[in-house]
């Protein structure tokens, strides 16, 4: 995250060469970028092998989902970290598909699965909030999805599988298996 960071008052000078210091530092470690994805994928898949969605399995949010630990951060991360690999630091993460999509680094098919996850995730949340918000209750990133009707959660279940194809991209890209642990 903190490659996103930007200046909002003082000499913005210091902010672009605080970007060049870390873009070089970036090109002079080469595991750095590897063990940055290694650290996203430890978050895990959202869906497991049989396609069903992750619950937390325990504790008081059981049967529920965090949308955005297992979504919307790792596509927020994994999207800023291949950017920060082409010193590209501005921008949403919209904007960062369509610059990734662009150079050649995700394909036009693998873009679009990921902007349709995250524009369906962060509407997903931000809708959920608000209504909660409305009704006087707690803000929360947890959804339970067997409260779901099918249809959304079929829909929840396509979004979580676009996590999953960032994911295997990660692990391609950065050879994890390959690294040392």
């Amino acid at each position: 995250m903190f490659q996103d960071f930007r200046a909002l008052y003082g000499d913005v000078s210091l902010e672009a060469a605080l970007h060049d210091h870390i873009f070089a530092s970036i090109q002079r470690h080469n595991l750095y970028l590897p063990y940055m994805a290694r650290h996203i994928e430890q978050f895990g898949s959202p869906i497991g092998m049989f396609g069903k969605i992750r619950v937390e399995r325990s504790g008081e949010n059981r049967g529920l989902i965090d949308i955005k630990r297992c979504g919307i951060f790792i596509i927020t991360e994994s999207i800023s970290l291949m950017a920060l690999e082409h010193n590209v630091y501005s921008g949403t993460t919209w904007d960062k598909i369509e610059y990734l999509t662009k150079a050649g680094i995700l394909s036009p098919s693998d873009a679009a699965t990921l902007d349709d996850s995250f524009t369906y995730l962060m509407r997903l949340r931000l809708t959920r909030q608000l209504r909660a918000l409305s009704d006087g209750a707690t803000l929360t990133n947890y959804l339970d999805p067997q409260a779901m009707s099918p249809k959304e959660r079929e829909h929840l279940r396509s979004a979580l599988q676009g996590v999953n194809v960032l994911l295997k991209i990660l692990r391609v890209r950065y050879k994890l298996d390959s690294i040392p642990g």
